[in-house]
């Protein structure tokens, strides 16, 4: 996706990635991890700090990304536009 190659490859933008395609749904750790590729532990470590400056929301211990914040609708506008460019 293009955060990958706009930022470089980290556990967070796989993270991020993949939160992006379920915008409207809560998602375990465990999800997260099997679709991310990314070690429980690590995911946990990185949601929290998601969580702590506002990016998502939590509800019975499942995250997804809050629609509200700001960067959250510039990353999805980013993935967006690459979607579409890649479609032409």
């Amino acid at each position: 996706m293009i955060l990958d190659e706009f930022l470089g490859e980290n556990d967070r933008i796989k993270i991020l990635e993949e939160l992006l395609g379920y915008t409207d749904y809560f998602l375990t750790v465990e999800e997260i991890s099997r679709m991310a590729d990314v070690s429980q532990k690590r995911v946990q470590n990185h949601l929290k700090q998601l969580k702590d400056i506002g990016i998502l929301e939590v509800e019975n211990k499942r995250f997804k990304l809050n629609k509200n914040d700001k960067r959250v609708l510039a990353l999805g506008l980013i993935e967006t536009h690459e979607f579409q460019r890649r479609l032409d």
